[in-house]
């Protein structure tokens, strides 16, 4: 029998399992507030965030490096200047609103530890069962000090709440059709 690819939602799933018992939350596609949209988006019980963001390419990782933010930012009651910077940028700079530690997954082979910048860890993904098993290659550094704030875990439960009963709705719909053809 052959293994199934690695996809994303696959290599999500073994983050999960690798990484659930050491943390309070954890998010696929999940963008907190005031930052980027995630891969996996992670907070310990220590109560410090984690990205990891997933690459099934070499290519896919080049081009990472050419997205940019650009927004109007509220602060302190008015809205001030339209900012235009990488992600990169943000997290070279150790940008608080960013995680505390980034890491690059990858299948075997798609990114080697002299390819990453110096602010990100490589984590290698082997097929394994029905999700992956995780190596990890390279530890990114510790990006600053701060905490999650409590509004962007709120932020996060909102999102789960939102999802449960979105995946919930669909299921109960799928179990509709399914009675009805019987």
């Amino acid at each position: 029998m052959t293994e199934a690819p690695l996809t994303e939602r696959r290599i999500q799933r073994a983050i999960f399992h690798a990484r659930h018992s050491q943390c309070r939350i954890a998010l696929p596609n999940f963008t907190p507030r005031g930052w980027h949209e995630c891969d996996v988006w992670l907070v310990t019980k220590a109560g410090y965030a984690h990205e990891y963001e997933i690459k099934l390419t070499a290519a896919d990782f080049r081009a990472d490096r050419q997205k940019l933010e650009s927004a109007w930012r509220w602060k302190q009651g008015e809205w001030w200047k339209r900012q235009t910077r990488t992600k990169h940028e943000r997290l070279a700079a150790g940008d608080t609103a960013g995680p505390v530690q980034f890491w690059y997954v990858a299948p075997e082979g798609v990114l080697t530890p002299d390819m990453m910048p110096p602010w990100a860890g490589l984590i290698e993904v082997h097929p394994f069962g029905r999700s992956g098993s995780l190596l990890p290659r390279t530890r990114g550094p510790r990006l600053h000090k701060e905490r999650v704030p409590d509004a962007v875990l709120q932020q996060a439960t909102t999102a789960c709440y939102w999802r449960f009963w979105h995946e919930r709705n669909l299921l109960d719909d799928l179990r509709e059709a399914e009675t009805a053809r019987d």
